[in-house]
């Protein structure tokens, strides 16, 4: 018997973004990837928990990156959408934008 698809991967691919809670980072958003719980993710991005009740960071932004045909995209091709629509990108995956320009983008 021929095959003509392949199975759908067990993966669960999303584009997350959050932005620190400090004044140095207000405006700025970090747009990644994972495959993993995003929360989980954050844990290796903030591996020590700060003071009780102070919140270091906030995700802005969760959704999964696979398409309907199973293939899916990862966080690079967000941040160049960004970049070519004019938005600064402040140093590796971090962009001053909006969540509504995120969403534009994603």
């Amino acid at each position: 018997m021929t095959k003509f698809f392949e199975k759908r991967s067990g993966r669960s691919p999303k584009i997350y973004a959050y932005t620190e809670l400090s004044d140095n980072h207000k405006g700025l958003i970090k747009i990644g990837y994972t495959e993993r719980v995003v929360q989980d993710r954050m844990k290796e991005h903030y591996p020590t928990e700060g003071p009780e009740n102070i919140k270091r960071y906030k995700i802005l932004f969760e959704r999964s990156s696979m398409r309907e045909d199973g293939t899916y995209f990862r966080d690079h091709e967000i941040h160049k959408v960004l970049s070519h629509a004019g938005f600064e990108r402040v140093g590796g995956e971090w962009f001053k934008c909006s969540i509504d320009n995120l969403q534009s983008a994603f």
